[in-house]
C-alpha cells in the first residue's frame, strides 16, 4: 500500500477509484513496434494508390445513398478496407499518414488541374479562331501560340489568359481533390473552427449519414479550393515579384504587388538598387575600409617604433616626461608636413589616370639643406631649406634627448616615410584618376549651348570645387595632412556622457591670446573699411563746411589740388584717429564677443554647409554681428594658419592621428567618386525616351524630372505596372560640407535609390519620446547585447568553435586531408595575428574582397551601440572617470577586435581553401589568362554564379591595388581592363570571396527590414539567424551548381556532404549516440522535451546520462554551440510535433496545423522574442516575479523591499557578462581546489559538467519532480482562466440565454480538456523518464484531489458549476427583475440541464484516445434572452451549431435523470439534487 493522496484512509493505488481498469494498465503505453521510416513511407505510397479509386467510388456510392436511402457507402469503406492491407502500416508513422494524404489527393489534384487547365487553352484558342467548335481553327491559332499573336487575336494581355488558365486548372485540381476525398480526412475547420468544420457525429444511417458525408465532401473541396487560390495568389504574385526589377518591385502600385515588392526589396540586402548597383556600393565601401586598415597599419608601426625610441627616455625624463613627449609629437608634425619637394614628374599615368611607373619612397622627396629662391629685386638666392631643417631637427631630437638608437631610429623614419608616402600617392590618385575626368567633364559641359542656369551653376560649382581641390593636393605634396579640431567633434555617446567632460573647452590664457588676434584682425578691417573711410569722409567735409570759403581759392587749380590733398590727409588722420580709438575702446570687446560665440556654439560660426567654405559664414557673421569684415587669411584654403585660433579651436597634435584621419578623409572622396561613377557609368544603356535618338543615356539617373518619368515608364519591365511617381523622384545632393560633387550631383533619381547612394540613415528622431524609448529600451538593450557577447571571454571559446561549422558546411575542412586543414588553419592564424608584411598585404587583400570584419553579430552591436550612444569602445574619456573608463575604452576595442578577429580566422580558412580549390578546378578546364573570355569559359563561370557573365563583369574588376611589397595602396583599373596574370589572380579572388560572403554570415547582406528590427524591444541579434538562412540557402545552391559544371563536379559533391554532414548527420548522430549513451529511447526523448525550458523544447538535445531511480537526466543542448540551429529547428519542430500529436491520437491534420504553426513559430522566435533586458523586464512586470521558464524571482508574499531588490537583480544580472555565472559556478564547483559550494536555492554543481560549458557543452541535470511543480501551476492557472473566462462571460450582466451560457461552458470545457490531457501527458512523461509514482503523487498535492485521479488515470473530470455561480446567477436576475419592474425566468436551471448533459458525456472520457464531446440539443426557446416564467419547454427537432471547429448535432430526445446518476456525478450536492429532481417530476 502507497501514502494515500486523497485522505487518511489507506488506498491501494493501482486500484482505479472511477472504474474496474487497473491504473498500470492505462499507464502502459502501446508495446507494437512501430515500422520504420522507409516502411512506413513505402505502405503510405501504396495506401494513397489504392485511396484514390476509394474515393471515386465512395463519392458515387453517397449520391446513390442520398438518392435511395440505402448504406452503400459503409460497404464500400469496407470493402477497401479488406483489399488495402497498407494503410494500417502507414497509419502507424508520420512519414506514412503525410505520404498518404498526399498521394490520396496528389494524383486526382494534379490530374484536375491539368484536364482543367487543357479545356482552358482550348476554350481560349477556340474564341480566337472565332469558331468554338471549329477545330482546324483552333489547331492553326494553337500551332503558333506567341504572346504577340495572342495578343492580336483577343486583344489581351498574357498575363490575362495565364489568370484565365489558372483559375481552370484551380477549379479542376479542387474537384479532383473532392472526389478523391474520404471521411478520414479532416479540415482546417476542425481545428480552428468555423464553417468548413465536418459533422463527426456516429450512428446515423441511410439518406442522413449519406448526406453527412457528401457535406464533409464539399466543405473539404471548398476549403481546398480557397486554400489553392489564396497560396496560388500569392504563389503568383511573389513569382511576378522576383521576376520584376527592384524598382519595378517597389513603385508597383496595385494592392498587393506593392505589398509583396516592397516586402521582397525590405528582405534583401540589394533593396531597390539591384544587384549590380548594390555591389558597385559595396565595392565603395570596401575601397574605404581597405584604406583605413592600411592607415591603421602606418599607425601601429608608427606607434611602435614611437614606443621603442621614447620609453626609456620618458621613464627617466620624471616630471618633465608630458614637456618632452610634447616636444617629440611637435618635431614629428613639423617633419611630417614638411617632408620636401614630391618628384611628380617621375610619375606615369595612362589616359585613364591609373599609375603605370612610380618612384620609390626613399627617392621621391628632394631635401637639399639650402634651396633656391628669387628674392624681392629678382635674383635667386639660397635660403636654408625648411624640410631639411625640420628633418635634421627631429633626427638629434631622437638621437640625443631620447637617446634612441641608429636602428631604432630609422625604424621610425622608414615608417614615417612610408605614412607621408601613402598620403601623396593618394592625393596623386585622386587628382589623377577622379578630379581630373570630373574638371573635363565639366568645362566640356559649360561649352554646351543652350543649358539653363541651373544646369550652368551646377557645372561651374563641379568645376570650381574639382579646382581647388586638385590645387590643394598637387601643390602641397609633401606637405598636406588634414587637420583636425577638437571644438568640433561631435558629442560622445549616452554612457560616456554620463562619465566624462565631452566638451572641449579653451583655457582663459587660451582664448586672451586668440582674442588679442581676433582684436588686432578686427581693428585691422575697421581701419580698411569702406564704411569707415566714408564716415572719416563725412566727418572731415563737416568741418569743412563750417569753416569760411575762399573765392579765390576755387578758382584756382593749385590752390583747390592743394585743398584736396590736404582733405585726403585729414580723411587718413581721421581713419587712424577713429581706428585707434577703436582699437583700444571698441575692439577688445567685439573680439571677446567672437571669440565667446565660437566657444559657445563649438565653432558653427566658422562653417556653412557649402562648398564655399568657412570664411563665408564667419565673414557673415563678423558681418552682421559685430559689423565688421575680416581678413580671409585667417581661414584660407580652410588652414588656420594663426596658431593661437588653432589652440581655440582645439587643434589635435598627434601626429599619428592626424595620419590617420587624413588618410580617411582621402579614402573617403576615393570610394565616393569612383563609387558614383561606377554607378554612372553602369546604368547607362540606349536611351528609352522617345524622340531622344538612340544616344546613351542612364537608366537610373537623369537631368530632370521628365526624364526620369519617360525613361521609366517606356523601359519594357514596367510596361505593365502601374506607376505614381509624383513623391518618387528627388535630386540627389552628395556633398556634405567637406566633399566635392560627384558625377551624380544634381541628377535626378528615384527616392529609394537616393537614400542609399547618400547613405542617408534614417535615424530615430531626437524629441523627448523617443529619448525615453532610447533610455529605456534600446540603451539597456544594447549593453546586455555587448556584456552577453563581446565582453564576455568564454564567449569568445564558443565563437571560434560554432564558425568552425561554417567551414565544414561548405566542405572546406578536409578530415582526408589533415596537413592542408592544418596548413590553411596556421596560415589562417598568422593573417589575423602577424605583423609581418606577408599576413598584412593579405589582410588587405580580405578586407578589399569585403570577406573580413564583417560578423553578422557584431554587425548589429555596432549599429545599434553607434545609434544610442552605447559603443564603449570608441571613446576617449577624460574627466574624474578617466583613468577607470579610459582603460575600459581600451579593453572594450581589444575584446570587439578579438570578437571579429575569430570571425575572420574561419572566414579566412574558407577563402584560401575555396582560392586553392578553384585554381586546381579551372586548371583542369585549362583556363588562363589568354583564354579567360572564350565563350566556353564564359558559359561555365555563368553557371557558377547563377548569371550571366560579361567582359565587363565586376568580376574580373579590382578595386584597390596592393604593390608587389605591400606597402602601399592604390585605386583599382579605373576604366582599364587587366591583363594578364594579373586578370587570371584578381579573378579568382574575387570567385573565392563571392563563395565566401555569400556563403557564411555576413552583416553587409542583411536586409533593411532585418536591420531595423535592432530598434525593437524584440529579438537578439537577429542579423545572425537571418544570414543562417540565407548563407545555408546559397551553400546547397552552389553545390548544385557547382554539379553542372565540368572540372567542379567533385567540389560540389564535397560541399552537399559538408552540407548534409553539417546540418544533419553530425547534430542527428550526436544525438542518437547520446540515446545509447543514457540508454535512452524515442518516447524517453519526447518525455525530456516536457521538462526542458521553454526555448530547449525543440533544440538538439544530447543527453548524457540518467538515473532510472529518480528520472533525473542529464543532457547537454548543442543549439548554443550549433549556429545553422535556425535551419534544423523548424524540421526538428515538425518531426517532433507529429510524433506528439500521433502519441496523444490526434488527427492528422490537427498535429500537422499544429505542427506547422509551431515550426513557423520557432523560425520567426529568433526574430520576434523579447530581447535580453527587455525578457528580464517582462519578468518583473508582466509575469509577475517568474521567469519565462518558470523560475521564482521573488515569492508573492515577499514585501515590496525583498521584490524591488530581487527584481532589480534580476534586470541587473542582464548587464552582467555571460561568462560571470560561469565562473561562479566554476568556483561553486570547486575549481579552485575548495570543496562544493551550494547555490542559494541549494543547488550543488558538477566541474566537470561546468568545464564543458566553457567551450559550449556545458551539461545540465534535470529533474521531472523539479519541474512538476511549474507544470502544476501553469495547470491551475488555465484551469483557473477557464473558469473565468465561462463565469466572467455570462455573468458580466444583462440579459442572457441559456444557449449562450451552455455555449460559453463548452467554450472553457473544450480548454479544460485540452489542459487536463497536458498535465496527464506530463505526469505519463516524468514517469516514462524514470520518477517515482509516490513522488509524482505528493508534487501534485496543490491539484484537487478528484483532478488529481482524473489526471493519473487520463480520464477527463468536467467542471461542474458550483453554489457561488449559482447565487450570483440569482442576484444578477433579481437585480435585473427590479431593473426591468417585471418577473422574468433566471436561465441558469435551464442552461444547467445541458451542462449535466454534457458532463455526463464527458465524464472519464479518455484525454488521449477520445475527444470532448460537445454533442446537445437545443431545446425551443433556449437562444431567448428573456424566459417568461412557464411550464418546462419541450425538445425540437435537432439544431445545429457550431462549437469551435465542429458542427455539433443532437439526438433529438431528452432524458430524465435518476437518483443513481445524481449520485455518480453530483455527490452530496443537495442543491443540484433538488433541481434534478424537480425537473424530473
Amino acid at each position: 500500500m502507497a501514502v494515500n493522496p486523497f485522505g487518511d484512509n489507506p488506498v491501494d493505488l493501482n486500484v482505479n477509484p472511477f472504474g474496474d481498469k487497473p491504473l498500470d494498465d492505462i499507464e502502459e503505453q502501446d508495446k507494437d513496434k512501430s515500422p520504420g521510416f522507409f516502411k512506413g513511407f513505402f505502405a503510405g505510397i501504396a495506401s494513397g494508390v489504392l485511396k484514390v479509386p476509394e474515393g471515386f467510388v465512395s463519392l458515387g456510392a453517397e449520391l446513390v445513398d442520398l438518392g435511395l436511402d440505402t448504406d452503400t457507402a459503409v460497404g464500400v469503406e469496407e470493402f477497401f478496407d479488406k483489399i488495402n492491407p497498407f494503410e494500417e502500416i502507414a497509419e502507424k508513422t508520420v512519414a506514412g499518414k503525410i505520404t498518404e494524404g498526399l498521394i490520396q489527393l496528389g494524383i486526382p489534384g494534379v490530374a484536375g488541374y491539368k484536364v482543367g487547365t487543357r479545356l482552358a487553352r482550348k476554350a481560349i484558342d477556340a474564341k480566337k479562331a472565332g469558331k468554338y467548335t471549329d477545330k482546324q481553327a483552333i489547331k492553326k491559332v494553337r500551332a503558333s501560340r506567341t504572346r504577340e499573336d495572342i495578343d492580336q487575336v483577343t486583344g489581351k494581355s498574357d498575363l490575362g489568359r495565364k489568370f484565365k488558365i489558372g483559375g481552370a486548372g484551380l477549379l479542376g485540381s479542387t474537384i479532383g481533390e473532392g472526389v478523391a476525398y474520404t471521411d478520414d480526412f479532416g479540415t482546417i475547420g476542425d481545428v480552428l473552427g468555423g464553417p468548413t468544420a465536418t459533422d463527426q457525429r456516429e450512428g446515423a444511417e441511410g439518406r442522413e449519414e449519406a448526406f453527412r458525408r457528401f457535406t464533409n465532401r464539399f466543405k473539404f473541396a471548398v476549403e481546398s479550393g480557397a486554400l489553392g487560390a489564396g497560396l496560388g495568389t500569392i504563389i503568383t504574385g511573389t513569382s511576378k515579384a522576383l521576376k520584376a526589377s527592384p524598382l519595378a518591385r517597389q513603385f508597383d502600385k496595385s494592392p498587393l504587388q506593392s505589398v509583396i515588392g516592397k516586402a521582397l526589396n525590405k528582405l534583401t540586402p540589394n533593396s531597390v538598387l539591384g544587384k549590380r548597383a548594390f555591389n558597385i556600393l559595396k565595392d565603395g565601401d570596401q575601397i574605404a575600409t581597405t584604406f583605413a586598415l592600411k592607415s591603421q597599419f602606418f599607425v601601429d608601426n608608427l606607434a611602435k617604433s614611437a614606443e621603442n625610441i621614447s620609453k626609456q627616455a620618458l621613464k627617466n625624463a620624471g616630471g618633465q616626461k608630458e614637456q618632452v613627449f610634447n616636444q617629440f609629437q611637435k618635431l614629428v608634425n613639423d617633419r611630417l608636413t614638411d617632408f620636401g619637394d614630391f618628384k611628380k614628374a617621375d610619375f606615369i599615368f595612362d589616359d585613364k589616370g591609373n599609375v603605370l611607373k612610380q618612384t620609390v619612397p626613399e627617392s621621391a622627396y628632394s631635401t637639399p639643406k639650402v634651396k633656391t629662391k628669387v628674392n624681392a629685386r629678382g635674383r635667386e638666392i639660397e635660403v636654408n631649406n625648411p624640410a631639411f631643417q625640420k628633418r635634421e631637427r627631429l633626427h638629434d631630437f631622437m638621437k640625443n634627448t631620447l637617446k634612441a638608437s641608429d636602428d631604432d631610429i630609422a625604424q621610425f623614419e622608414n615608417s614615417l616615410l612610408n605614412a607621408r608616402y601613402q598620403i601623396d600617392l593618394n592625393s596623386i590618385t585622386l587628382d589623377k584618376q577622379l578630379l581630373q575626368p570630373l574638371i573635363k567633364e565639366a568645362r566640356a559641359t559649360l561649352k554646351i549651348t543652350g543649358l539653363d542656369e541651373a544646369e550652368q551653376k551646377i557645372a561651374r560649382d563641379v568645376l570650381e570645387n574639382a579646382e581647388k581641390l586638385s590645387d590643394t593636393f598637387t601643390s602641397q605634396l609633401g606637405r598636406y595632412i588634414n587637420r583636425e579640431y577638437k571644438i568640433f567633434k561631435k558629442d560622445k555617446g549616452i554612457i560616456k556622457k554620463l562619465f566624462s567632460d565631452d566638451q572641449f573647452r579653451p583655457t582663459a590664457e587660451i582664448m586672451r591670446r586668440a582674442e588679442r588676434v581676433f582684436a588686432k584682425s578686427i581693428a585691422m578691417a575697421y581701419r580698411n573699411s569702406d564704411r569707415t573711410r566714408a564716415k572719416a569722409t563725412q566727418i572731415v567735409e563737416a568741418r569743412a563746411a563750417q569753416r569760411q570759403k575762399n573765392p579765390m581759392a576755387e578758382r584756382n587749380p593749385l590752390i583747390e589740388r592743394e585743398r584736396q590733398i590736404g582733405k585726403q590727409k585729414a580723411i587718413e588722420e581721421q581713419i587712424k584717429r577713429m581706428s585707434d580709438d577703436f582699437e583700444i575702446n571698441t575692439a577688445p570687446q567685439k573680439a571677446v564677443d567672437a571669440v565667446r560665440l565660437i566657444v559657445k556654439t563649438r565653432g558653427k560660426t566658422l562653417f556653412e554647409e557649402s562648398a564655399a567654405g568657412p570664411i563665408g559664414n564667419f565673414r557673415k557673421f563678423l558681418k552682421d554681428d559685430l559689423k565688421l569684415e575680416v581678413d580671409e587669411d585667417i581661414f584660407k584654403k580652410r588652414t588656420v594658419k594663426s596658431k593661437a585660433v588653432r589652440e581655440l579651436l582645439g587643434e589635435v597634435e598627434d601626429p599619428f592621428f592626424n595620419i590617420a584621419n587624413t588618410n580617411a578623409k582621402q579614402s573617403e572622396i576615393m570610394a565616393q567618386l569612383a563609387t558614383h561613377n561606377k554607378l554612372f557609368q553602369d546604368s547607362l544603356r540606349p536611351s528609352p525616351i522617345p524622340g531622344a535618338g538612340r544616344g546613351i543615356k542612364s537608366t537610373l539617373f537623369f537631368d530632370s524630372t521628365a526624364d526620369a518619368e519617360a525613361a521609366i515608364k517606356n523601359l519594357p519591365e514596367y510596361k505593365d505596372v502601374n506607376l505614381d511617381l509624383a513623391d518618387d523622384i528627388v535630386r540627389i545632393e552628395t556633398t556634405n560640407g567637406t566633399l566635392i560633387p560627384s558625377v551624380l550631383d544634381g541628377k535626378y533619381t528615384f527616392k529609394p535609390v537616393a537614400e542609399a547612394i547618400t547613405n542617408t540613415d534614417k535615424m530615430i528622431a531626437d524629441n523627448t519620446l523617443n529619448n525615453l524609448y532610447k533610455w529605456m529600451v534600446l540603451v539597456p538593450k544594447s549593453i546586455s547585447q555587448q556584456a552577453k557577447t563581446i565582453y564576455s571571454p568564454f564567449t569568445h571559446v564558443r565563437n571560434v568553435i560554432s564558425a568552425a561549422l561554417f567551414t565544414t558546411m561548405n566542405g572546406n575542412i578536409l578530415f582526408q586531408n589533415p596537413a592542408k586543414t592544418a596548413r590553411l588553419f596556421r596560415r589562417s592564424l598568422k593573417d589575423i595575428t602577424g605583423n609581418d608584411v606577408e599576413s598584412q598585404t593579405r589582410r588587405l587583400r580580405n578586407q578589399r574582397l569585403g570577406i573580413n570584419g564583417t560578423n553578422p553579430i557584431a554587425g548589429d552591436i555596432d549599429a545599434l551601440a553607434k545609434e544610442v550612444g552605447t559603443d564603449f569602445y570608441t571613446g576617449n574619456f577624460n574627466g574624474a572617470m578617466n583613468t577607470l573608463l579610459g582603460r575600459t575604452s581600451k579593453l572594450a576595442e581589444k575584446a570587439r577586435r578579438a570578437y571579429l578577429a575569430e570571425d575572420n580566422l574561419w572566414k579566412n580558412f574558407n577563402f584560401e581553401a575555396e582560392l586553392e580549390s578553384l585554381k586546381q578546378n579551372f586548371k583542369v578546364l585549362g583556363i588562363n589568362s589568354k583564354n579567360i573570355f572564350d565563350p566556353k569559359n564564359m558559359q561555365a563561370y555563368s553557371k557558377l554564379l547563377g548569371r550571366k557573365v560579361t567582359r565587363n563583369d565586376p568580376i574580373f574588376d579590382r578595386v584597390v591595388d596592393i604593390s608587389t611589397d605591400g606597402r602601399f595602396i592604390t585605386l583599382g583599373n579605373q576604366g582599364v581592363r587587366l591583363e594578364g596574370d594579373k586578370l587570371l589572380e584578381t579573378f579568382y579572388e574575387n570567385m573565392a570571396a563571392q563563395i565566401t560572403k555569400h556563403n557564411i554570415p555576413n552583416y553587409e547582406y542583411v536586409g533593411e527590414f532585418i536591420k531595423t528590427l535592432r530598434r525593437l524591444p524584440l529579438g537578439t541579434f537577429v542579423a545572425f539567424p537571418a544570414e543562417i538562412i540565407r548563407t545555408g540557402f546559397n551553400t546547397i545552391q552552389r553545390g548544385l551548381r557547382e554539379l553542372q559544371v565540368e572540372g567542379f563536379k567533385q567540389t560540389g559533391l564535397r560541399r552537399l556532404t559538408g552540407v548534409a554532414t553539417t546540418a544533419a548527420v553530425v547534430p542527428a548522430g550526436l544525438v542518437e549516440f547520446g540515446k545509447a549513451l543514457a540508454g535512452m529511447t524515442n518516447d524517453d526523448m519526447r518525455a525530456l522535451r516536457t521538462f526542458v525550458p521553454s526555448w530547449s523544447v525543440n533544440g538538439l538535445l544530447m543527453p548524457l546520462e540518467r538515473d532510472e531511480k529518480t528520472g533525473k537526466v542529464k543532457y547537454v543542448d548543442l543549439s548554443y554551440i550549433f549556429p545553422y540551429d535556425t535551419l534544423v529547428r523548424p524540421v526538428n519542430t515538425i518531426l517532433n510535433e507529429a510524433s506528439k500529436g500521433q502519441e496523444t491520437g490526434e488527427s492528422l491534420n490537427k498535429y500537422l496545423l499544429d505542427a506547422g504553426a509551431t515550426s513557423f513559430y520557432e523560425l520567426a522566435k529568433p526574430f520576434i522574442s523579447e530581447s535580453i533586458f527587455f525578457e528580464a523586464f517582462a519578468d518583473i512586470v508582466a509575469r509577475n516575479g517568474r521567469s519565462r521558464d518558470g523560475r521564482q524571482i521573488f515569492r508573492p508574499g515577499d514585501s515590496t523591499g525583498e521584490k524591488i531588490y530581487k527584481g532589480g537583480m534580476h534586470v541587473v544580472e542582464t548587464f552582467m557578462p555571460g561568462s560571470v555565472n560561469q565562473v561562479k559556478r566554476l568556483f561553486q564547483a570547486g575549481a579552485l581546489g575548495n570543496e562544493k559550494i551550494p547555490d542559494r536555492y541549494g543547488q550543488t554543481y558538477n566541474l566537470l559538467d561546468e568545464a564543458g560549458g566553457i567551450f559550449g557543452f556545458r551539461a545540465i541535470e534535470l529533474d521531472p519532480l523539479d519541474a512538476m511543480p511549474f507544470i502544476i501551476t501553469d495547470f491551475n492557472k488555465r484551469n483557473d482562466s477557464a473558469r473565468a473566462s465561462f463565469v466572467g462571460d455570462v455573468l458580466k450582466g444583462g440579459l442572457v440565454s441559456p444557449a449562450e451560457i451552455v455555449d460559453q461552458y463548452l467554450k472553457a470545457e473544450r480548454v479544460r480538456f485540452q489542459n487536463f490531457k497536458q498535465m496527464h501527458n506530463a505526469y505519463k512523461d516524468a514517469l516514462q523518464l524514470g520518477a517515482n509514482r509516490s513522488d509524482l503523487v505528493k508534487e501534485m498535492k496543490r491539484i484537487t484531489r478528484r483532478e488529481r485521479a482524473s489526471i493519473i488515470r487520463g480520464n477527463y473530470l468536467p467542471y461542474l458549476p458550483g453554489d457561488g455561480i449559482r447565487r450570483a446567477f440569482n442576484r444578477n436576475f433579481r437585480d435585473l427583475e427590479e431593473e426591468l419592474g417585471r418577473e422574468i425566468q433566471n436561465p441558469f436551471p435551464l442552461a444547467l440541464r445541458e451542462i449535466l448533459k454534457i458532463r455526463r458525456n464527458n465524464m472519464n472520457v479518455d484525454v488521449n484516445e477520445g475527444d470532448f464531446d460537445s454533442t446537445f440539443v437545443i431545446p425551443e426557446g433556449f437562444t431567448q434572452k428573456e424566459i417568461t416564467p412557464t411550464a418546462p419547454p419541450t425538445t425540437t427537432k435537432p439544431i445545429s451549431t457550431s462549437t469551435g471547429g465542429r458542427v455539433i448535432t443532437g439526438t433529438g430526445s431528452t432524458q430524465n435523470l435518476d437518483s443513481a446518476l445524481v449520485r455518480d456525478i453530483i455527490g452530496d450536492d443537495t442543491i443540484l439534487e433538488e433541481i434534478v429532481r424537480q425537473r424530473n417530476t
